[in-house]
């Protein structure tokens, strides 16, 4: 997975939490060489980019890593890119046309999605140590605002647990990780991941 970003501290985070799964590729603004050093990354062809971007991201940013897909590739886009005005994404037409891209958008997810997270999770594919999750119950949701208010940083939550009580997961509770807990209970179905906008390289 190749993973490019503006935020170098954030991309030195993903490398240490994920090693070779996650291949960070720091974004300059040069369209050219921001594309050249995705696609050099990603060691072969690419078959799919989702953007992720928040509103604030360039529309250049989005459409870098859109160009590095293969022919009769895949972008997905997820972002808020484009929402509080600015440039549009622009890509050109010629280039869609004659490499069959499909170009789809995608508002939040399929109903599947929890299904398929829970089975990343029990199969070991995805791997929630390094996440710090604070857990609350429903007569603690001011608590839980506030606490979520001043922990929004790269991967720590903040979960709402009906009927649950006060509990925390993460590396200083490796027996109450969210992986350990059977696929009924509340903090299974409420476990979350977010990340960067990246690049997927999948082989066939």
């Amino acid at each position: 997975m190749v993973a490019p970003g503006r935020n170098q501290a954030a991309l030195d985070l993903l490398a240490d939490r994920f090693g070779p799964l996650v291949r960070p590729v720091p974004l300059t603004g040069d369209e050219a060489g921001d594309r050249a050093a995705m696609c050099a990354a990603a060691d072969g062809p690419i078959d799919m980019v989702i953007d992720l971007l928040p509103p604030s991201a360039p529309s250049s940013a989005a459409r870098t890593a859109a160009m590095t897909v293969r022919e009769q590739g895949r972008v997905v886009l997820m972002g808020g890119v484009g929402m509080l005005g600015g440039d549009d994404l622009a890509l050109p037409y010629p280039w869609i046309m004659r490499n069959s891209i499909t170009v789809r958008g995608q508002w939040m997810y399929p109903r599947t999605a929890n299904v398929g997270i829970i089975r990343l999770l029990t199969s070991g594919t995805l791997e929630l140590a390094p996440e710090r999750v604070r857990s609350f119950g429903l007569d603690a949701v001011n608590d839980a605002v506030s606490y979520a208010a001043s922990h929004g940083g790269p991967f720590d939550r903040t979960a709402l647990i009906p009927g649950g009580s006060l509990r925390r997961y993460g590396r200083s509770s490796p027996a109450k990780r969210p992986e350990n807990l059977e696929p009924g209970q509340a903090g299974a179905r409420h476990a979350h991941v977010r990340y960067s906008p990246v690049s997927c390289s999948e082989r066939s």
